[in-house]
């Protein structure tokens, strides 16, 4: 476009031109002296108008005229001007603060983030940001900072405290109780068994058979063990210990009670024990130095890291829990005034910090581009954006001066 304008220009000038050359045989007669004026004024206005743009970029046909090429030889006030306009007029602090004020950048964000995660891409981005995460936690540190917080954890805690929060626990949700039956299930079947028997009256023959009394008692014992066989005796001992068990089994056995009460007991005793509670401060210690704390938080973190990647990599994972839950989340901030608020708020400081920061470094730019540029790239963006309109005053330039110049011609013929 701009080529077209300054052909039309150039045009316009060398109609000037040749009008002013065939009227001259005509000068004497009135039409001839009107139009003979008429173009030499529009020569006159083209050339000057052709000598003032020119002049702006370049020396008029090479001649090195005095204040000619103009912006070259002002190149750098032009560049210091531009700069100037730029940080001072253009894109002050002031005018872009003001203009950030009336974005509300939280609720674009928030209206933005919302259409995305609507969409079949926000899905898929999200699902590869959870992948992306899972994969690049810092899980060595994190088994790290557990293993630490445990040891830490263990030494600090009181042994004896849980030891007895523990006793307390276990009697009154009646686990004493339930580990008794527990022992008195295990040897009754062990008790009912036949070898179990005749080891039991092997071993009571052989007590008596060791018992040595004189007189009456001797004589009977005497008597009892020559009539009794191991497998006799055996059977008698077994249904004894049967019944004793059978009846430890039965809720208000008075001997459950009884046991029950003695266990109770010995087990608060011992959690008062300084021997006891100094073996579970040295257990502690144990534990906390060694290596199986390490190696229990590490298969527990790996346990976890496994987790996460097979939940975070389900072709569902994005659709029906990350999706959402940031849709509620979104919604649930844009529904607290204050909090959007207080965001904004945040928002708009750094970005005022960030304008302060650098917007000298405005300036800065549009400078360093424009000394990127030689002489004649620069010319010609400039030609290129502003050319159309200079080449326009060329050929009004020559249309004025060809009006001026006429009514000039037919004031002089009047007088």
């Amino acid at each position: 476009m701009e080529k077209t304008t300054k052909h039309i220009a150039s045009i316009s000038l060398g109609a000037m031109a040749v009008g002013f050359a065939a009227t001259l045989p005509y000068e004497e007669q009135v039409w001839g002296s009107l139009l003979h004026g008429a173009f030499e004024a529009g020569l006159v206005g083209g050339l000057a108008d052709w000598f003032a743009v020119t002049a702006l970029f370049r020396h008029p046909l090479g001649i090195p005229i005095p204040h000619t090429s103009l912006l070259i030889r002002n190149r750098e006030k032009l560049t210091n001007a531009l700069v100037s306009a730029v940080e001072n007029e253009l894109l002050n602090r002031a005018s872009i603060e003001e203009k950030l004020k009336s974005i509300r950048v939280t609720e674009r964000a928030l209206d933005w983030a919302e259409t995305e995660l609507a969409s079949a891409q926000g899905r898929r981005a999200v699902a590869a940001a959870s992948i992306f995460l899972v994969d690049r936690l810092p899980w060595e540190s994190i088994e790290e900072r557990i293993v630490q917080e445990a040891r830490k954890w263990l030494m600090d805690v009181d042994s004896g405290a849980v030891f007895a929060r523990l006793t307390d626990t276990a009697l009154e949700r009646g686990w004493d109780s339930a580990g008794l039956d527990f022992l008195l299930d295990k040897a009754q079947d062990w008790i009912m068994r036949g070898e179990t028997r005749d080891l039991m009256g092997a071993l009571a023959l052989k007590a008596l058979n060791n018992v040595q009394l004189g007189g009456i008692m001797g004589f009977a014992v005497g008597a009892f063990s020559g009539f009794m066989t191991e497998e006799k005796l055996g059977g008698l001992l077994q249904n004894m210990a049967i019944t004793a068990l059978f009846d430890l089994k039965r809720l208000g056995s008075a001997a459950r009670q009884s046991m029950l009460r003695e266990l109770g007991g010995k087990l608060r005793e011992l959690g008062e024990s300084p021997a006891f509670l100094a073996e579970l401060q040295q257990w502690k210690e144990r534990l906390a130095e060694g290596e199986e704390l390490k190696r229990l938080v590490r298969e527990a973190i790996q346990r976890l890291r496994s987790g996460l990647e097979r939940f975070v990599r389900d072709e569902l994972y994005a659709e029906r829990v990350a999706v959402p839950y940031l849709t509620g989340l979104i919604r649930k901030v844009r529904n607290d005034p204050e909090w959007t608020a207080q965001a904004e708020a945040w928002v708009q400081e750094r970005l005022f910090a960030l304008i302060e920061r650098n917007h000298a470094k405005l300036g800065a730019l549009v400078k360093e581009n424009v000394d990127k540029l030689d002489n004649r790239s620069l010319i010609e963006m400039l030609e290129t954006k502003v050319g159309k309109d200079l080449q326009w005053i060329r050929v009004n330039g020559a249309l004025c001066g060809f009006l001026i110049g006429l009514a000039l011609a037919a004031i002089r013929l009047m007088l």
